[in-house]
């Protein structure tokens, strides 16, 4: 793999966001990340201090590049959660961190998604609600102020997260409707067919509507529910592409 990005460089195919130093800086932060989840004996987190050790990687979170900052933050997600996990007690609350990440995503996005995935959140999703912070209703502020992220290799977005969140919630997936995240709403809508009858009505509306990805998209899960069936009608990237239309259309 080295090979053809060494070639894009030499031809100057490789600028801004994606500069071969920006590409190798990321994955030096990715690679902290993955060392500390798969390398790292237990016994090594007594030698981690929170505030001293995240300062490796909170001033990246506002690099110029969304491969480096989304890499940083992944990074930082790996260094809290397992603070957390190994119980120190100088380290923000969940609701802190998540509204920390969240104002930083509006800023920059790039950094919420990769924050989660990097503390492994769909596994240790009640630690971050223990201490009565509404989680659902930060995914849904965050979203609603932020641009949406791009993707990066083997990363995860906060609309990733949120889709599998708000499977069951018609009024979660409208308000994506409402905020022109349109193919968030539908990977959500479709990500559960168990729950098309909780969520019919905003099915129908979406069915109705006039996008005609999204009605070509709804209408084929509507006749025959699968996870994710009717998606391929979405342009752009499964996530991201955020279009307005009307919801009563």
């Amino acid at each position: 793999m080295r090979d053809p990005v060494y070639a894009l460089h030499g031809s100057d195919r490789l600028t801004g966001d994606i500069s071969l130093e920006n590409i190798e800086l990321g994955i030096s932060f990715v690679r902290d990340a993955e060392d500390m989840f798969t390398k790292w004996p237990e016994e090594r987190w007594e030698f981690v201090d929170w505030p001293r050790d995240a300062m490796r990687y909170i001033p990246a979170l506002s690099h110029a590049s969304y491969l480096v900052r989304s890499s940083a933050a992944r990074a930082l997600g790996e260094c809290y959660m397992s603070c957390l996990n190994a119980g120190h007690r100088n380290i923000p609350s969940g609701g802190e961190i998540l509204t920390e990440m969240g104002l930083r995503e509006r800023g920059t996005a790039g950094i919420a998604g990769s924050f989660l995935h990097g503390a492994h959140w769909s596994w240790e999703q009640k630690k971050f609600s223990t201490d009565g912070f509404d989680v659902r209703g930060w995914f849904l502020d965050t979203l609603r102020n932020s641009e949406v992220e791009r993707d990066t290799p083997g990363g995860q977005t906060l609309e990733f997260y949120a889709h599998e969140l708000f499977a069951a919630d018609p009024n979660a997936i409208s308000a994506m409707l409402q905020m022109g995240r349109r193919n968030l709403a539908v990977m959500t809508a479709t990500q559960d067919p168990s729950q098309v009858d909780t969520i019919r009505q905003v099915l129908e509306t979406m069915a109705r509507s006039r996008d005609p990805e999204v009605s070509q998209a709804i209408q084929k899960y509507l006749e025959h529910p699968m996870d994710h069936w009717g998606t391929e009608f979405l342009s752009g990237t499964r996530f991201g592409n955020p279009r307005i239309f009307p919801l009563d259309a």
